[in-house]
């Protein structure tokens, strides 16, 4: 079998698109009912990555409010999660409690998070805030790297190469 690793770039892309899936919960208003402007809502968000797929290298949670002008998120405290204005590690950390169109949640666990093949992770009581009255939606993506050594495994070799050794 002939493998063209040139191809691997876009098979990584491919796979995340298709076996990691993200998904936003309903918001909950702080004031039973609707959400007013003016008014806290709190919202749930998890990824899961397929059963037999690859494992997952320093995931982290893109979120982006549609429409800031309708709502806005609320930057968590660092103890829910650490949050970063771009995917990157080193990217600027944000302030918890400001208010956000969009942010890279890195779990709390650590910044290298791991999401192994049939594993899910949440982020719970996650908050935003409405700002005028209209509609608008949260967005969530995953951000993450294959694991190499899962794709590759360590220490592989090529076939051996055989020369005869006559002695008469």
């Amino acid at each position: 079998m002939s493998i063209n690793l040139l191809d691997l770039p876009a098979a990584v892309k491919s796979y995340m698109e298709a076996n990691v899936t993200s998904s936003v919960s309903h918001i909950r208003p702080d004031v039973p009912g609707a959400l007013s402007p003016g008014e806290g809502f709190a919202f749930d968000i998890t990824a899961r990555n397929a059963a037999g797929g690859i494992r997952l290298n320093n995931v982290r949670y893109n979120l982006t409010v549609g429409d800031d002008a309708i709502a806005k998120l609320i930057v968590p405290p660092d103890t829910v999660a650490v949050a970063r204005a771009s995917p990157g590690s080193t990217s600027t950390k944000l302030v918890p409690g400001t208010l956000v169109r969009s942010m890279v949640l890195f779990p709390v666990t650590s910044e290298n998070r791991v999401l192994t093949p049939g594993e899910s992770e949440s982020i719970r009581g996650l908050r935003g805030i409405g700002v005028k009255v209209s509609e608008t939606s949260i967005r969530m993506h995953v951000n993450a790297d294959p694991d190499l050594t899962f794709l590759f495994g360590n220490g592989s070799s090529n076939k051996d190469a055989i020369e005869p050794v006559p002695v008469v």
